[in-house]
């Protein structure tokens, strides 16, 4: 018995040079693509995420600088005049004092918390800074001020987060942005 096949007349059926443009077309699409996406991941990202945690169980403070490795390499290029801060960890460690002279914490009575280095390193694309101090005893609220990188871009923008118990809070600093004061204990809810 004979299967029936179905003619493809030789003007439709698509020829090797016509399958192998139409590849090198999505080729070329892809990786127009996949260039653009890696060159925006390689600029700077201008934003740097620090949080700030009341640990109850050690009575500390808790501080960690989250900033792009990216935009970090940039500022030590322009402080320092060397950019790799990957492979050099006292690169790091000089980095992260400038980061601590960049971040501030004082009760509301203007008493500074003297932020005591615990560490750094980098993790995929994002450079950690730690540090700690004595959680304020009776604290109401914090001032905080953030102008890490903020010498170098105006356009950079700095997200504090503060966690305490069930208190979220959270601030913004722009290269304008004054101290800012977060109390410490959760609104009263709206009736």
């Amino acid at each position: 018995m004979m299967v029936p096949t179905m003619m493809v007349p030789t003007t439709m059926a698509p020829t090797m040079t016509a399958i192998s443009e139409r590849l090198a077309l999505v080729v070329a699409i892809l990786s127009v693509q996949l260039f653009a996406l890696i060159d925006a991941s390689a600029h700077q990202q201008k934003t740097a995420l620090t949080t700030v945690l009341f640990n109850a169980r050690t009575g500390n403070l808790e501080v960690a600088h989250e900033i792009s490795v990216h935009d970090a390499e940039h500022a030590a290029k322009r402080m320092w005049g060397y950019a790799d801060l990957v492979s050099d960890n006292e690169r790091q460690a000089r980095f992260a004092d400038y980061v601590r002279s960049r971040f501030s914490i004082k009760t509301e009575t203007g008493a500074p918390l003297a932020l005591t280095p615990i560490g750094h390193e980098i993790e995929g694309p994002v450079l950690w800074i730690y540090h700690e101090a004595p959680a304020p005893e009776g604290a109401s609220e914090l001032v905080i001020n953030d102008k890490i990188l903020q010498d170098f871009w105006t356009d950079q923008v700095n997200l504090v987060n503060v966690e305490r118990g069930e208190f979220r809070g959270s601030l913004i600093f722009r290269e304008e942005s004054p101290a800012q004061s977060l109390p410490m204990t959760p609104a009263a809810p709206e009736n």
